[in-house]
């Protein structure tokens, strides 16, 4: 092995580890929700993109902890703030993803973020929450508005 792929095989040595759940939801209005549980870590920023194009930033006043529900289009929860920046893109093709700060910005610690492709929506039963990322190995889970609060019972803190 050459020494330069060693030097970046050892970069690569931090466990990642992943915090929080954010969902994903839309109601038999057609309204839709962004679900966020840091489940004990603070946040400072939340970004919903369309297509890869940012329509709505949260950002929170203070570093956030807690659970929280931000409806598209209208004013976010305390202590968020809400800069619109453009339109949810309804194409069916398209893709709804969230992206996530987590305060401080430890280089070991990811967000889970959600991502949906828009015509899912038509055949999850309303209201249900999208968590997660689509992937091969199942990923992806559903949740509820009820069962939302207690989502992170799976979850173990990530080492200081």
């Amino acid at each position: 092995m050459s020494l330069a792929a060693a030097s970046i095989l050892g970069g690569c040595g931090q466990d990642v580890t992943y915090v929080g759940d954010t969902g994903i939801a839309r109601d038999q209005a057609g309204v839709t929700s962004i679900y966020l549980n840091t489940c004990g870590e603070s946040v400072t920023q939340l970004e919903v993109l369309s297509d890869k194009d940012r329509i709505v930033t949260y950002t929170a006043q203070e570093p956030a902890s807690g659970v929280f529900t931000f409806i598209l289009g209208q004013q976010p929860p305390a202590p968020w703030v809400m800069e619109q920046q453009g339109e949810l893109n309804a194409d069916p093709e398209a893709t709804l993803t969230t992206k996530t700060k987590v305060d401080g910005e430890p280089k070991n610690v990811r967000y889970r973020d959600a991502e949906i492709q828009m015509d899912t929506f038509a055949v999850v039963e309303p209201g249900r929450i999208l968590v997660g990322k689509p992937h091969k190995s199942g990923d992806r889970t559903l949740s509820s508005p009820d069962q939302w609060p207690d989502i992170c019972a799976h979850y173990k803190p990530p080492a200081q």
